[in-house]
């Protein structure tokens, strides 16, 4: 598919992820993380996510990829089996009752040489989410994650409350497509 990154036409393809990109995706994940710690936001660190995490995705046939010019350039997760944690939303209510995506450890590459690859990334999972008859996606993020904040916004999420997870509550967003 050609996308448009930084005002240049671009070749990306959006793929399921293999065992193969696990190197590419935690050195991006451990980009991301580090990136996170040194601004002082506590959403990811050493331990989350970790290996485990990511070969559990693609067994689960949920790890996607971004690549440009065959390197990786963004990751995530996407699940069509729901979350438990959002059974319970706190200060608020979903947008639906209906079945839909969530989007679990998104990051791109601090490294690329490209900009907008969080938004073509949510782009491609709401086409992947419309092929699949689903007409929702939600995810959570941490009330301190402004690049993420500001990509749910600028994407059309809208933010529902708050989700809890052992360690602390995240903010949750929803978008009808």
């Amino acid at each position: 598919m050609r996308a448009k990154l930084d005002s240049r036409e671009v070749s990306s393809v959006f793929r399921r992820a293999v065992s193969g990109d696990i190197p590419q995706i935690l050195e991006i994940i451990k980009r991301a993380v580090e990136k996170m710690l040194s601004e002082g936001k506590c959403q990811w660190n050493e331990n989350y996510p970790n290996e485990v995490h990511i070969k559990t995705d693609i067994e689960k046939e949920e790890g996607f990829v971004i690549e440009i010019n065959n390197k990786i350039e963004a990751y995530g997760a996407i699940s069509f089996d729901g979350e438990p944690i959002y059974d319970i939303i706190e200060e608020g209510e979903w947008l639906s009752n209906s079945k839909y995506a969530v989007i679990h450890r998104m990051a791109s590459d601090t490294n690329s040489q490209f900009s907008g690859l969080g938004k073509l990334f949510i782009n491609y999972v709401e086409n992947h989410t419309l092929q699949n008859n689903i007409h929702s996606i939600r995810l959570d993020t941490n009330y301190d994650n402004e690049i993420m904040l500001h990509l749910l916004e600028k994407s059309g999420f809208t933010f529902c409350g708050k989700v809890n997870y052992p360690k602390g509550s995240r903010l949750a967003f929803e978008k009808l497509l």
